[in-house]
């Protein structure tokens, strides 16, 4: 009997332990199956098709940039000015071109008062007017330093020379309170214009234009007596 519990319990051992050796073994195999990495396939390959996708975007944002820069260019160029963006006028062969400016319209614009500076004396043209067959030109002289005498006067050198060519010598003279046929002299003062007159007579109708106005003076002071033609060109009438 003794021996039969023993081995009765023996068995009872020997199951217990093949059970505990079966769940060892299970609980082994399970955790082994979790230490063991996943499959990693199919993100890898989740992980190329995204990368591909990026690279496709982003050769599509390169070639619209691309693109946009060559259209830039081209609106650039469009808005430059440039020659063959003027349309030619054709010109038959009887008609004349154009002027690239309007012609002027009206007589031309008279000219202002001129002087010229001799010798310290400022001669100013006031201007030259025509009456029937008579040119006037008035004067203001002024010394610029000191009193001097001076005067004009009949010379080959005082007349005038119209537009046409014709000379035409100078038949009366005024300076001052002096007037003369053929010379007037008078004293003048420092820096104080004094009024002159210089006619001539026998004019041609219709002249516009004193092409030369010559007049000859001369001068005197402590340096002695010089001489000078004063000139004026292109005088309107």
């Amino acid at each position: 009997m003794i021996i039969r519990r023993k081995q009765s319990r023996m068995k009872r051992l020997g199951s217990v332990t093949y059970v505990g050796c079966v769940a060892l073994a299970a609980m082994a195999l399970l955790g082994c199956s979790k230490q063991q990495p996943q499959p990693q396939a199919p993100q890898v390959a989740q992980g190329k098709a995204g990368q591909a996708e990026i690279d496709g975007l982003k050769q599509q944002v390169a070639q619209l940039q691309d693109a946009v820069s060559k259209k830039n260019m081209e609106i650039e160029k469009l808005q430059q000015p440039t020659a063959s963006a003027v349309p030619a006028v054709a010109v038959s062969p009887g008609q004349a071109a154009a002027p690239s400016a309007p012609a002027e319209t009206g007589p031309p614009p008279q000219q202002g008062s001129r002087s010229v500076l001799d010798q310290d004396i400022n001669f100013q043209l006031k201007g030259c007017s025509l009456s029937g067959s008579l040119v006037k030109c008035d004067l203001l002289v002024t010394n610029k330093e000191g009193d001097k005498k001076a005067g004009f006067g009949h010379s080959e050198r005082s007349r005038i020379i119209d537009d046409a060519g014709r000379d035409y010598p100078a038949t009366s003279f005024t300076l001052g309170a002096d007037v003369g046929t053929y010379s007037v002299e008078t004293t003048l003062p420092g820096d104080v214009p004094v009024a002159g007159q210089i006619q001539f007579e026998s004019i041609k109708p219709g002249t516009k234009r004193i092409r030369l106005l010559e007049m000859a003076w001369w001068v005197s002071d402590s340096k002695g007596s010089r001489h000078t033609v004063i000139k004026f060109t292109d005088v309107d009438l």
